[in-house]
């Protein structure tokens, strides 16, 4: 009889050592009609050798059975397949019969004796345990499985099966976490249950695992979407940078990848004009073949300003390295990023300084994994390195905490109503939803596309007139007509610019983000489902990330669509935020540089980007109306940041004010935010547009240079602040100008 106590380390598996498993073989592109071949050698050679089949899908196994047959490769891969219904029906009863009979398929369809593990999946509560239990362990007697376990499936349930085979003298289960999971068990080193390190589930998995004594290892589950259409001629050539996302590396939770082990070796560092260099030898001492991140953090002294412990300088990723293949690089970090706002003057009011003393450098795999290296910059005086204006100063915070948990008094400015407005302000909640209006347009030959006499909108694009020639033809209604949201055409459901059809002005269509294309579901249209944001930034590889971007656009293109209203790069400031998904990472850099990546790989299709939610928008709680309460050193040092990096790199065609109020102002009526930093500060050369049915007035907007209301305008009140002197001509023609600078841009 078994050992109790060692129950879980006891069970004879696999013979195979387990590098990394593919978990979406169902979902991978032979769904999509694809054969599956170049996928699936492109996987192997790429460090993947378990390939879960699951038989509730068919074709996936015949494909994948296919492919085996013809490559003769069945001795080199781990196969993980599971009893489930052909029409995915799997909340059913388990019976001896059934459990045969989706053997016999899945042995078939595999075209091999054998399957290396095999599971029991979203079985009905009500299956009996000993039943499931004695045929797995005939199975295992015949040969025609090596294990056998459970995912999907409940602890109580798994413990039940367990302690049954325990008093039977029978081989046990192996254990599932709970929802999506796979569940086995593997000879050492790997040993123990895997688990999805990013599904949510994640944290009361680990805790079953720590309590039973089983190792965890990284999941990685690709989902159909990810590799579908275009895709497949690209998995040969690109099939590293792909599987890149799920190889998770990066982050400390990766350090269960046993047999993948990289020496960082930090060969020299010095000083340039500009910045801090520091070369760095990276080498695959494992056994099989992936990719490192390494990261370089720098120490401030605290000085006047008081600093962080460590902050993120800079980081690259290595090539795809083979075991013993080294990688040499060079990160750098500029001096300037290393400098602190000082918006109290302690050193320099409304300037970035370096403070006096020495600044440490450290590198590494991640902020708690490095190690510090031997050279420091010393800086002998307090330096300025770039002197700007006091902007979006609080009125309603009266202190911060500092990096050694005091607290330091903050001056306040003059508050201002968020509401204020010239003439009577709309009843809010009265605006939500509403949609653009269809305008007429008079009946005319359809020789004369555009009105007669007037100079069409392409002789600007064809150089024969210049836009400041058209836009002398257009009156001020005209004009506000270009500063609302247009009706949506084609497959297009969030709205469109421009749509002024007497002068040739096209109507381009947006279209929601940010994980894929979202169009109208009722045309039928389906389009690809990219992973999350946050699950791109995981991978620490902004290149691969442009790929995704370019990708994601052709798409855009294909449905005639012209701006694709993404990325979303706010801070996870909370963990609680609504829309953590769509945002990248709790670090500005990080953020910025993944999403920079992401608006190059977008725009080299001629599709415009739209940065968004511009800013510090870091709770859907009362969004429309909450005031984001903080300091002018967290705003530039955190929340702009990312923004800053994004619109210096890679010149976004559009950025998306936020529903919120700063310090008392809306988002979209700020123009200390819109024209003075974005602009200003940085340097911005496109348009801005409202996030969608802002509680923001329209008229404030415009001259707070927010060029477009979306989803819908207001002619009228726009008009009346035009009556009342609250807005010109001039300011019209400065956000109109830029509306069809957006236009002239798209292919």
């Amino acid at each position: 009889m078994k050992n109790k106590e060692n129950l879980y380390a006891s069970i004879p598996y696999v013979d195979k050592k387990v590098s990394r498993i593919f978990a979406g073989t169902a979902f991978s592109p032979i769904q999509d009609g694809a054969d599956g071949t170049d996928f699936f050698e492109a996987a192997l050679a790429n460090g993947i050798n378990a390939f879960d089949t699951a038989r509730v899908y068919m074709e996936a196994e015949h494909s994948f059975g296919n492919w085996l047959e013809k490559s003769g490769r069945r001795e080199e891969v781990v196969i993980l397949s599971k009893c489930g219904h052909p029409d995915a029906m799997w909340n059913k009863r388990v019976n001896e019969k059934e459990m045969r009979k989706d053997l016999k398929k899945s042995l078939e369809e595999l075209k091999t004796d054998y399957i290396d593990i095999y599971m029991l999946h979203r079985d009905d509560p009500d299956t009996d345990v000993a039943v499931a239990v004695e045929t797995f362990n005939a199975m295992h007697e015949e040969g025609s499985i090596r294990a056998f376990g459970a995912s999907n499936w409940m602890h109580t349930r798994i413990e039940e099966a367990n302690e049954y085979a325990y008093k039977h003298n029978l081989i046990p289960f192996s254990v599932s976490s709970p929802n999506f999971c796979l569940a086995r068990q593997i000879e050492d080193p790997w040993g123990g249950g895997c688990v999805n390190i990013s599904g949510p589930e994640n944290q009361e998995a680990r805790a079953w695992y720590e309590k039973n004594q089983m190792p965890v290892i990284a999941y990685a589950s690709l989902g159909r979407g990810f590799f579908s259409g275009r895709m497949k001629s690209e998995y040969a050539d690109h099939a590293s940078d792909y599987l890149d996302s799920f190889a998770m590396t990066g982050y400390a939770c990766s350090d269960n990848f046993e047999r993948l082990h990289f020496e960082v070796e930090t060969q020299k560092a010095w000083e340039e004009a500009d910045s801090i260099n520091v070369q760095v030898k990276v080498t695959n001492t494992g056994d099989v073949a992936g990719k490192e991140v390494v990261q370089l953090y720098y120490s401030a002294p605290q000085g006047l300003l008081k600093k962080p412990a460590k902050e993120l300088g800079a980081f690259k990723k290595t090539r795809l390295l083979q075991p013993g293949e080294s990688h040499t690089m060079v990160l750098t970090v500029t001096k300037e990023a290393m400098a602190s706002y000082d918006d109290l003057g302690k050193v320099a009011k409304s300037a970035y300084v370096l403070e006096k003393g020495a600044y440490a450098f450290y590198i590494g795999t991640s902020v708690r994994n490095n190690e510090k290296t031997a050279y420091e910059y010393l800086v002998a005086e307090d330096t300025v390195v770039k002197q700007l204006e006091a902007k979006l100063t609080p009125s309603g915070l009266s202190k911060r905490m500092l990096s050694d948990g005091t607290y330091e008094e903050l001056p306040q400015t003059e508050g201002n109503d968020p509401n204020a407005c010239a003439f009577e302000k709309m009843v809010p909640g009265t605006d939500e939803g509403i949609l653009p209006e269809v305008r007429f347009r008079e009946q005319r030959l359809v020789l004369y596309v555009v009105k007669k006499g007037v100079k069409p909108f392409i002789e600007v694009a064809e150089g024969k007139i210049t836009l400041d020639e058209f836009m002398s033809q257009l009156s001020d209604d005209d004009l506000i007509e270009l500063l609302g949201g247009q009706p949506n055409t084609g497959v297009a459901n969030t709205f469109g610019f421009g749509n002024l059809p007497d002068y040739g002005v096209p109507n381009i269509m947006t279209a929601d983000g940010p994980a894929g294309l979202r169009i109208a579901p009722e045309c039928g249209v389906c389009t690809t489902a990219w992973p999350c944001a946050t699950l791109l930034a995981y991978t620490w590889n902004p290149n691969l990330v442009e790929q995704v971007g370019a990708a994601g656009a052709e798409e855009v293109k294909e449905n005639n669509i012209a701006v694709w209203l993404t990325p979303a790069v706010n801070i996870h400031r909370n963990p609680l935020c609504g829309r953590n998904f769509e945002y990248y990472s709790e670090d500005p850099l990080l953020a910025g540089k993944m999403a920079a990546g992401m608006v190059r790989g977008i725009q080299s299709q001629h599709i415009g980007a739209s940065v968004k939610h511009f800013a510090a928008n870091n709770k859907e709680t009362n969004r429309k109306h909450s005031d984001s309460r903080v300091s002018e050193r967290a705003l530039r040092e955190i929340y702009l940041k990312q923004f800053e990096i994004i619109v210096k790199e890679s010149d976004p065609w559009t950025i998306m004010s936020s529903y919120n109020v700063i310090n008392g102002h809306r988002a979209s009526e700020n123009k200390e935010l819109l024209e003075d930093i974005l602009r200003g500060e940085w340097g911005f050369q496109g348009m801005v547009t409202t996030d969608w049915w802002t509680r923001g007035e329209h008229y404030k907007e415009i001259k707070a240079g927010n060029d477009v209301k979306m989803a819908t305008g207001y002619p009228e009140r726009v008009k009346k602040a035009i009556e009342l002197g609250e807005l010109t001509r001039a300011d019209l023609e400065h956000c109109a100008r830029r509306v069809l600078e957006l236009i002239l841009k798209i292919d």
